[in-house]
């Protein structure tokens, strides 16, 4: 598909405009947030205060992400989907499988596996309590598999799940969920 000089200057203004919202209006209430918990942190003894130190790193993580974005140091186009998950695997004590066979040149596929993967993880730990995570990467396909509590069937999908698919969708992709029998849930995301 071809862009035509308007819309490649729409694309570049949107860019744009959500890197200052990012630095005008993400950044600075990350920062707030953060120095009340530092403060917090030190009010606090034995496990509230260790959970309070985790809390502040990953708030600080985030604050730095945010500020990257920002500066627009982050670009699709040197996204490695492989080095990406790897790195996020072994900051959060995850396991990753890369069986691709050449890296995913599609920046837009990266971005978006990249994504699903991160959320699928982070909502197996969070809502699941999954104390082992494996994040699978094949041709055609992303295998996020957790040992967490699973999901009921009468429950609704989040937010999360609703955000997963619709990026699945727009890199002409599905997004299935199973629950393992021994527990835990497997998100599966094929795209072409």
């Amino acid at each position: 598909m071809f862009m035509t000089e308007a819309m490649k200057g729409r694309q570049r203004l949107t860019a744009r405009q959500l890197r200052e919202a990012i630095h005008d209006e993400v950044g600075p209430h990350l920062f707030f947030i953060a120095t009340r918990l530092s403060v917090l942190k030190d009010e606090l003894r034995g496990k509230q205060r260790k959970r309070a130190v985790e809390a502040l790193k990953e708030l600080e993580a985030a604050r730095a992400l945010a500020q990257r974005l920002g500066r627009g140091v982050i670009e699709k186009e040197t996204l490695d989907l492989s080095g990406a998950l790897r790195s996020l695997g072994d900051k959060m004590g995850w396991t990753f499988r890369d069986k691709l066979k050449q890296p995913l040149r599609d920046p837009e596929k990266a971005v978006a596996l990249f994504q699903i993967a991160r959320e699928a993880a982070h909502n197996a730990a969070r809502h699941g309590r999954a104390t082992k995570i494996l994040i699978e990467l094949s041709p055609g396909l992303l295998k996020v598999q957790d040992n967490g509590s699973g999901f009921s069937k009468r429950s609704r999908p989040g937010a999360g799940l609703k955000l997963m698919r619709k990026r699945a969708r727009r890199i002409g992709g599905t997004l299935t969920l199973q629950r393992v029998a021994t527990g835990g849930t497997i998100l599966a995301c094929q795209f072409l």
